[in-house]
């Protein structure tokens, strides 16, 4: 589960964890958004609905936008957690015009090897 590799990284258990790679709270705060509401409303507008509830929530998500990464200026696990989400709901739909923040991190992710090598082009069973 992906999530328990996060957790695992979050905790320190991996050279680099949680010196470089956190901000703490607030990354649980949002990973907590991402596996609450992000998956299943994107699931939902994905399958065929409330597209309205997914683009409120990215509107509330662009607010708390931290740097060019979702914490601040260092990757986090919350970034690792959110980018394949928020890109396939950008493929899907686009992001809301007013979600300046979200718009540049995506993009700011998108240019990171790191994050490309997340993408799966397949999604029938990704949600």
């Amino acid at each position: 589960d992906s999530e328990s590799i996060l957790d695992y990284i979050a905790n320190g258990k991996v050279e680099g964890g949680t010196a470089q790679l956190e901000n703490g709270a607030y990354s649980m705060k949002w990973r907590n958004v991402i596996k609450q509401q992000l998956a299943p409303i994107g699931k939902r507008a994905v399958l065929g609905g409330e597209q309205s509830k997914l683009m409120k929530l990215l509107q509330e998500m662009d607010a708390d936008v931290q740097g060019p990464y979702l914490c601040g200026e260092n990757v986090s696990t919350a970034d690792c957690a959110a980018f394949p989400f928020l890109w396939r709901v950008n493929t899907e739909f686009g992001l809301p015009q007013e979600c300046e923040n979200l718009s540049a991190w995506l993009k700011h992710c998108s240019a990171n090897s790191a994050f490309k090598k997340t993408v799966q082009r397949n999604w029938w069973w990704w949600w």
